[in-house]
């Protein structure tokens, strides 16, 4: 497994986080929903996999 395929999707999420939060920062109107959407989808990934956990072994 290559190092790309190990950190594509942490690396899309955490992206995807501090855009959420630079536009709240910066931002107004249509910045305000874009940093909502920013920071949902990160929000529901970990509940969908805090939620979908599998016992180890």
């Amino acid at each position: 497994m290559s190092l790309w395929q190990v950190f594509r999707w942490p690396l899309a999420i955490g992206v995807l986080t501090v855009t959420g939060l630079v536009t709240g920062l910066m931002s107004d109107g249509w910045g305000d929903a874009l940093a909502g959407l920013g920071l949902l989808v990160p929000a529901l990934v970990a509940a969908w996999f805090g939620v979908r956990r599998r016992p180890l072994g």
